[in-house]
């Protein structure tokens, strides 16, 4: 387990996770985050939405693989 720490708005957070994902994560968070505004929230829920927006890409890619595959 590896620990990651980050910081919003002045509040501090840890968190322990699997140290090869730990890597992937501050990688992302480096990229995701390069322009930190005044206003956390803002920049992590836009973060979060193209998190989700990959992950729906991909599930769609998976439903296409799967039903070419039938």
């Amino acid at each position: 387990m590896k620990k990651v720490q980050f910081e919003i708005n002045g509040w501090s957070y840890n968190i322990q996770t699997e140290e090869t994902f730990a890597k992937y994560l501050v990688n992302a968070m480096k990229e995701d985050f390069t322009d930190v505004s005044a206003d956390g929230r803002k920049t992590i829920l836009l973060a979060y939405i193209k998190a989700k927006h990959q992950l729906f890409k991909q599930d769609k890619e998976i439903e296409k693989i799967i039903e070419e595959m039938s």
